[in-house]
């Protein structure tokens, strides 16, 4: 249920900015007085900036899409837990939880992005109840889904220096004006920027793509 294990290390007083990528990450925090806290983030509809102080260091475990952590137990657990920088990945599946079909349907609409119709029928269940079962259970529409894989792969096609024109039908957007829309709404950052290698490495994450 783990996507990937990260590491991030604050040498000055900073900022990083963090793209949309369908995943919640429990993330460890340590200061320099070797204190940990540890906080669990939502799945987010936009970019946004955070404040990094000098010392300070971060380690996270990204999530796949749609899993659920029991929070509770969780930090009932790291309250009794001396050392949480000694855990490794294999403790946290305990306090993860993802159904079947939501799995499933998220898979479906990131495979798919033609339409919810077509990725309901493959499901075996009407467009509303796909609609239902997927918001209840992620508090987000499969709508925001697809929108999202769709401007991620388009973001990693720019860059990687491919042509707007080319990007944007290749990403199934009407033209340069719909993607621009789009890239700026999702990542705060236009196709030229992109290219010319702006969260060029913050896109290459792995999410949901």
């Amino acid at each position: 249920m783990i996507l990937e294990e990260w590491l991030y290390s604050s040498e000055c007083d900073s900022t990083a900015i963090v793209l949309p990528d369908g995943c919640c990450d429990v993330i460890f925090q340590q200061d320099e007085q070797h204190c940990f806290t540890f906080s669990i983030t939502s799945v987010d509809s936009c970019a946004y900036q955070v404040a990094l102080s000098k010392g300070v260091t971060l380690r996270g475990f990204r999530l796949k899409p749609g899993v659920v952590v029991d929070e509770t137990s969780l930090a009932e657990f790291m309250a009794h837990e001396p050392e949480p920088s000694k855990l490794d990945s294999t403790w946290l599946n305990e306090f993860c939880a993802v159904k079947a079909s939501v799995n499933e349907a998220l898979e479906g609409l990131r495979s798919d992005l033609n339409g919810i119709g077509a990725v309901a029928k493959n499901l075996g269940v009407s467009v509303r109840t796909l609609q239902r079962h997927i918001r209840s259970e992620t508090g987000k529409s499969p709508y925001f889904w697809m929108s999202l894989v769709r401007a991620r792969r388009c973001a990693r096609l720019l860059a990687g220096a491919a042509d707007l024109t080319d990007a944007a039908l290749a990403s199934g957007y009407a033209d340069q004006s719909h993607m621009t829309r789009e890239l700026q709404r999702w990542f705060r950052c236009t196709p030229l920027a992109f290219k010319q290698g702006r969260c060029h490495n913050e896109i290459h994450l792995s999410g949901y793509d």
